[in-house]
């Protein structure tokens, strides 16, 4: 098994983004994943996207670029945002029978692809040929399946919505908790001992780059895992 990612290679993003500092995602992302799991193999696409028409594009140019690497591999791989902070191991997911596996949530947006996962085969060859061609479609005609992309909340998540609606049915799709395996801002609350991921996102994300340096009232729960992304950030390994 490994795990795949992208990232950014460029100081800063842009738009919604623009403060975002990808360096240092990265530096957690690498630093949690091999304190987890020592003996994990991975690898990080360096990359520098062309000039985005939207910062949603932006997003999307990475999530290509992953899904067009992952259908080489001959081994079960992890897809991961670089945005991740791993807390467990995640390897017993080699145990469960799939095809795809994606994460799911009680959200407006159920389906959050900063982690899915790929076991090669025709099924799933099929299903991510068919959701790069979805992905390039939306990214090509924006105007067009915008109402998608808001619903889904992002280009990405629309053209993986898409692509289910077409090709879940047909092949082993596993559907896994959040919680567990992908905690977003849905699940920062209800997280366990048992939730292996956090995605670092939205007010977290703000907390952990200090660009929001004080604690709002209600968000006092996000403390500890501001403080655990600190932790894995000064970590020099």
């Amino acid at each position: 098994m490994q795990i795949i990612s992208s990232y950014f290679n460029r100081k800063k993003g842009i738009g919604k983004y623009k403060d975002v500092d990808y360096s240092k995602l990265k530096r957690v992302f690498e630093n949690s994943l091999q304190f987890t799991m020592p003996d994990m193999k991975y690898h990080i696409y360096e990359m520098k996207p062309p000039r985005p028409e939207t910062w949603r594009h932006d997003l999307a140019h990475s999530s290509l670029k992953v899904s067009q690497e992952v259908l080489k591999v001959k081994e079960l791989t992890a897809v991961c945002d670089i945005d991740l902070m791993f807390l467990k191991d995640i390897s017993d997911i080699q145990e469960m029978d799939f095809d795809i596996a994606v994460t799911k949530r009680n959200f407006k947006a159920p389906i959050n692809s900063g982690v899915w996962f790929y076991r090669p085969g025709k099924n799933a060859e099929k299903f991510v040929n068919l959701w790069i061609k979805n992905k390039l479609k939306i990214m090509k005609n924006y105007s067009k399946y915008e109402k998608t992309v808001i619903k889904a909340a992002g280009i990405n998540q629309g053209s993986l919505v898409m692509t289910i609606e077409e090709l879940g049915p047909k092949i082993k799709l596993l559907k896994l908790p959040c919680v567990e395996w992908n905690a977003t801002q849905t699940e920062w609350k209800k997280i366990t001992d048992k939730t292996r991921i956090i995605h670092i996102k939205s007010e977290v994300r703000k907390y952990c780059l200090g660009l929001w340096k004080n604690t709002k009232e209600g968000h006092e729960y996000m403390v500890p895992l501001v403080d655990k992304w600190k932790s894995f950030l000064k970590e020099d390994k």
